[in-house]
C-alpha cells in the first residue's frame, strides 16, 4: 500500500512538473511587446456627416481572423446587424456569436475626432511571434467605409508596418481624410505606464 502511495505521488510531482515546464513554454513563444496602431480621424472636406463608428480587428499572416480589438458601442450592441456599416469586419467577424465577456472588453465609446492610439500586448492577446494584419475600418455615411490594412512584423527588435487604403461599398467623395496618419509599429517592450 505504502509503494502504490508513493508512485501515485512520483506521479504527481512529475505530471505538475511537465505542466510548469510546459506552460513556461507556451509563455516564451508569446511576443513579449506590443503593437502600437496610431490614427487620426478628421472632420470631411464638405457636406459628409460620417458615423466615425469604427472597427479594428487582427488576422495572421494567411488572413485568418483571429479577434476584434476595437469595436465602437453602437456597432458592438446591435448596430452590426447593419451590413453596411463596416461591412468588410461584418463579413469576418461573426460578432452576433461572439463571446460576451469578449464583446464587453473590446467595446468603447465610438473613436474622438482626434489622433487616437490602441496598443496591443502580445502576452495577453496571445499572440506569438510572426506577422499580422491589422485592420481599421471607419464608417462614413450609408454603404460608404474607409478600410486601412496593416501589415506588421512581432517578431524580433522594433519594427514599422505599412498599410493599404480600400473604400469597401466605394470612394466617397470628400471624405479622403476622414481617417488619416495611422502608423503601425511593432515595440519589443512592456506597454508603458500611463
Amino acid at each position: 500500500m505504502l509503494i502504490r502511495q508513493q508512485n501515485i505521488l512520483i506521479f504527481f510531482l512529475v505530471s505538475i512538473t511537465v505542466l510548469i515546464i510546459s506552460c513556461d513554454r507556451v509563455k516564451d513563444d508569446l511576443g513579449k511587446g506590443y503593437i502600437e496602431l496610431t490614427y487620426k480621424l478628421n472632420e470631411p472636406n464638405h457636406e459628409v456627416d460620417p458615423s466615425y463608428q469604427t472597427t479594428i480587428w487582427i488576422e495572421d499572416s494567411e488572413g485568418k481572423y483571429i479577434k476584434s480589438l476595437l469595436v465602437s458601442e453602437y456597432i458592438s450592441y446591435g448596430g452590426y446587424s447593419d451590413s453596411l456599416m463596416c461591412l468588410t469586419w461584418n463579413n469576418v467577424a461573426d460578432w452576433e456569436n461572439e463571446d460576451v465577456e469578449n464583446v464587453d472588453a473590446v467595446t468603447m465609446a465610438t473613436p474622438d475626432v482626434e489622433e487616437n492610439i490602441l496598443r496591443i500586448d502580445c502576452v495577453k492577446e496571445k499572440l506569438p511571434p510572426g506577422n499580422y494584419y491589422v485592420f481599421v475600418e471607419t464608417h462614413l455615411e450609408e454603404e460608404y467605409n474607409i478600410l486601412l490594412r496593416g501589415e506588421v512584423s512581432s517578431e524580433g527588435d522594433d519594427a514599422n508596418g505599412s498599410f493599404l487604403i480600400s473604400y469597401p461599398g466605394g470612394k466617397m467623395e470628400g471624405a479622403e481624410n476622414v481617417l488619416v496618419g495611422v502608423t503601425i509599429k511593432y515595440i519589443d517592450s512592456e506597454i508603458p505606464k500611463s
